[in-house]
């Protein structure tokens, strides 16, 4: 984790369209990210995985990551944590996690390893609340309950989930197409 004293990075109310692999890659670095727009994130050339955000380890140092009222829409996976980072995501709305148009083999809302070319460490896990999320193919890529933690609190999604968590709603979240 960050270094005492050191800054946090923060993004706040931008457009991101558009990426063959990570939009924002946030390997060693802790993020507050709010209000910004995720478009078309699919895997077309990257070696790994492709999310709107991700991070992964540098230097012996991992990723805090705060994601709060942000749109995802068209992404492989929203999130990808791996080699011990944590990621939370609060009251962001997710649509359309697919692979479609792209090379992976695999989406989901989160992912918590890489497998290909070769499979890295688990991340240490993801904490959802006040999400919405529709339309995914699956809620988490690559999940192992004795690996990493996962839990998902008071969510609307489109699919059950029955790991740790509680008062979540598998319910039709009425957007409006436009």
């Amino acid at each position: 984790n960050r270094d005492a004293g050191q800054p946090i990075i923060q993004y706040y109310n931008n457009v991101f369209a558009g990426a063959s692999d990570d939009i924002l890659d946030l390997d060693g670095t802790d993020a507050w990210i709010e209000g910004n727009i995720f478009l078309h994130t699919h895997r077309n050339g990257s070696p790994d995985s492709s999310s709107a955000i991700s991070g992964g380890a540098d230097s012996g140092h991992t990723s805090e990551i705060t994601a709060i009222g942000n749109l995802f829409y068209d992404c492989d996976d929203a999130a990808t944590i791996k080699e011990g980072n944590f990621f939370t995501l609060i009251n962001n709305t997710i649509v359309h996690v697919t692979k479609t148009g792209g090379l992976d083999f695999d989406s989901g809302v989160v992912n918590v390893r890489d497998t290909t070319p070769s499979i890295t460490e688990f991340g240490k896990g993801f904490y959802l609340e006040g999400n919405i999320i529709q339309d995914a193919e699956q809620l988490v890529r690559n999940y192992d309950p004795a690996q990493t933690t996962i839990t998902f609190n008071n969510n609307i999604l489109p699919m059950p989930w029955t790991g740790p968590g509680t008062n979540n709603q598998v319910i039709a979240p009425l957007l409006k197409y436009i």
